[in-house]
């Protein structure tokens, strides 16, 4: 399945970059900038119609690691060097839940108070992303408003590159919020891919070695649905109930990620992909 989609991608930027070597004298190595920045526009067309064919061959019911969208697509295509990749957003946390029509949701407080104390980012980091999207005419300097992208959080004090990135404590890595928050979600935890992190986090009675045994019998038997979490042990039916508001075992929201090296200039391309059903949208489009 996965050659049939790279063969399809391969096809699809093969006739856009065929087309620009015709009409350009300076392809390759006497190309200039309009004509690599044209090139890299319609290798971006290609990518995106790639991937749309990717996902409608997907079954969108349940997502896990170990589907052909979730694997790198490298290949190289007259001098043009390509490589996809394709992550599920809904396997972050998505802060804009922590409030809804202007009231604080206390259990999804209680969700990130336990990421930011696994993590040692520093429990003050939930109220501080709550003070950001509150709603309030109060003229702080804060936004008072749902988070629009997840670099935006980088605008809160107290948010170092160290704490969003991530970084190496006593030898042990400490995940950054880039790592562990999306704003480009549905606000539901897919559990067939998030990070032990994030598992841990969903609930006080999930720790590390509960977490690893859902990671270990997802990578067997990816789950179908939230119930399915009772098999595992140390999961009780509590834990399911509590859980269950917060998490699902498909995903609709999809970052595609393209770097492009055309000659000695590289690029970086990204799409958001929705996917409602059988059909996939392009929400955004962005090249650097």
């Amino acid at each position: 399945m996965i050659l049939l989609v790279v063969l399809m991608i391969i096809a699809s930027l093969s006739a856009v970059v065929t087309e620009t070597a015709q009409n350009s004298f300076f392809y390759q190595q006497y190309v200039d900038k309009m004509v690599r920045q044209e090139q890299v526009m319609a290798l971006s067309d290609g990518v995106a119609e790639g991937v749309k064919i990717l996902f409608s061959r997907d079954d969108s019911n349940v997502d896990y690691y170990g589907e052909y969208w979730s694997y790198p697509v490298p290949f190289s295509l007259h001098g043009i060097s390509v490589n996809i990749e394709i992550e599920d957003e809904e396997r972050f946390l998505n802060p804009n839940i922590l409030v809804k029509h202007g009231v604080v949701d206390e259990k999804a407080k209680a969700i990130f108070d336990r990421l930011f104390e696994i993590t040692e980012t520093g429990a003050e980091f939930t109220d501080k992303l709550i003070e950001w999207i509150t709603p309030s005419d109060v003229d702080d300097g804060l936004k008072h408003a749902p988070f629009d992208t997840t670099e935006e959080i980088k605008l809160i004090g107290g948010v170092t590159p160290e704490i969003f990135n991530g970084r190496i404590e006593g030898g042990e890595f400490k995940p950054g919020l880039r790592s562990l928050l999306s704003v480009w979600s549905d606000g539901k935890v897919n559990i067939n891919t998030a990070s032990k992190w994030v598992l841990m986090a969903l609930d006080s009675d999930i720790d590390e070695t509960v977490a690893s045994k859902i990671i270990s019998y997802r990578e067997e038997k990816p789950f179908k649905k939230v119930d399915d979490l009772i098999n595992v042990n140390g999961i009780t039916s509590d834990i399911i109930y509590r859980i269950k508001p917060f998490t699902d075992v498909n995903s609709k929201h999809f970052l595609v990620k393209s770097d492009i090296g055309i000659g000695d200039v590289d690029y970086t391309l990204f799409i958001l992909f929705v996917r409602s059903g059988g059909t996939v949208r392009e929400v955004w489009r962005k090249i650097r």
